[in-house]
């Protein structure tokens, strides 16, 4: 899904679970505009939900809604765009869970929570749940991102994570990789001012500019040249390869990540 220069989201693809908002279960080859949402300024897709942001900081959701990601307590899949949320600042997606961040700089989840990855409630969370954090998060939130089953936040340059730690995507050096449910300082890394995060892996950019990555690297997508261990770092390392050195932006994907560099883009992972 995107949205373009004034405000209409449009849709393609899959649409097995209606995440689409068509009204349908109609895959699309090519983009349709999703109807009944108002302008619309940011766009997030999960494992097969998707939620608009609009300019009003009302939070709107459509597709799968098995596990209540879309805070709808019948379970039903959603095919069309319904208003989910209110005072809405922060908004990502997990594959099965949607996290916010309030305009009160309260965070907030629903959905999944198998490995904690919406925090200390029941399996499904079918409402909006508050959100702890160890320590207690202070200052300002000024990132919010999610792996499939996985939850991140980036405060003060500090990094704090919970959910599922099966790959070691949660970067805490536990070596028994225990999955948290409240969300977890990382005393390990620098000043961190970018984070993003793919299905199991996270590549963050420190205020220095220098690249770290954490979790899954069985597919190189941490650009190392080899995969480490069991395929799976517990610990930030610092990615040394030298076609990323330079980078600005970055991405990443499900077992992928994209750097931009003098107006090319080098891939790695899958």
């Amino acid at each position: 899904a995107c949205v373009d220069g004034d405000g209409s989201v449009y849709s393609f693809g899959c649409n097995s679970y209606k995440q689409l908002g068509i009204g349908s279960e109609e895959h699309l080859w090519k983009p349709r505009q999703v109807p009944g949402m108002p302008p619309i300024r940011s766009v997030h897709c999960g494992g097969h939900h998707t939620v608009c942001l609009d300019f009003e900081d009302g939070l709107w959701g459509f597709g799968a809604n098995n596990y209540g990601q879309l805070a709808d307590i019948s379970r039903e899949n959603i095919p069309t765009a319904q208003k989910i949320a209110e005072n809405v600042r922060l908004v990502a997606c997990g594959g099965w869970h949607t996290i916010v961040v309030d305009l009160e700089d309260k965070i907030k989840g629903v959905g999944c929570n198998y490995y904690g990855e919406v925090g200390d409630g029941g399996r499904d969370i079918c409402s909006w749940t508050e959100i702890k954090s160890n320590p207690t998060i202070t200052s300002p939130i000024t990132s919010l991102c999610c792996g499939w089953y996985s939850t991140y936040i980036l405060s003060d340059q500090k990094v704090y994570s919970m959910g599922c730690n099966s790959r070691g995507e949660l970067g805490n050096e536990d070596k028994n990789l225990a999955h948290l449910n409240v969300l977890t300082c990382l005393e390990n890394l620098p000043p961190i001012a970018v984070l993003n995060c793919g299905y199991s892996h996270s590549i963050v950019k420190d205020d220095q500019g220098e690249y770290w990555g954490f979790g899954c690297c069985k597919f190189a997508q941490l650009a190392t040249q080899e995969t480490l261990g069991n395929g799976f770092t517990v610990s930030p390392v610092a990615l040394e390869n030298e076609e990323i050195r330079g980078a600005g932006a970055f991405y990443t994907g499900g077992n992928h990540s994209l750097f931009q560099y003098n107006g090319n883009i080098c891939g790695f992972g899958a």
